[in-house]
């Protein structure tokens, strides 16, 4: 079974990468990420420190399980244009932040592909073109494990 791993810095400000690794661990691909919440949006849900333990803080770390398939990938991608891997905590500060009643994240494309990656409502985002590429990379995988780590 295919994963994901997600290094996010310290500085929300600054990009990550997500690495789609293969069921032996090993790198297939690599892409730019973000892992920001956008700041109107976080004030706006009484999070304007963003805490990511908070409703729409920034991405929280720890492990989460991925659900895709049709109706993950298809759905959405033909509503909006991009695409969405629903998230769902399962360790760390992302299973404490949907204990105090977080939910609804996923790693996502939109905001086209340029060369600065737009924050979310705290989710991850990615490019749309690099979104495409890790959907073909997990095509055929019904549900993944997904690790979120803090990086320098």
């Amino acid at each position: 079974m295919p994963s994901i791993k997600i290094t996010l810095p310290r500085n929300r400000a600054n990009p990550g990468t997500l690495s789609v690794l293969d069921a032996a661990g090993r790198e297939q691909l690599t892409v730019p990420c973000l892992g920001k919440a956008a700041g109107e949006i976080a004030t706006k849900a009484g999070n304007p420190s963003r805490n990511p333990l908070k409703r729409r803080g920034d991405t929280p770390l720890g492990t989460y399980l991925a659900h895709v398939g049709a109706a993950a990938f298809g759905r959405y991608m033909k509503s909006y244009g991009l695409g969405w891997i629903p998230i769902d905590p399962i360790g760390g500060d992302a299973q404490k932040a949907e204990d105090a009643g977080r939910t609804g994240l996923a790693i996502h494309g939109g905001r086209g592909n340029g060369p600065k990656l737009i924050p979310t409502a705290g989710c991850v985002r990615v490019g749309d073109a690099d979104f495409a590429k890790i959907s073909a990379a997990l095509r055929g995988a019904k549900g993944f494990q997904v690790e979120i780590v803090e990086g320098a």
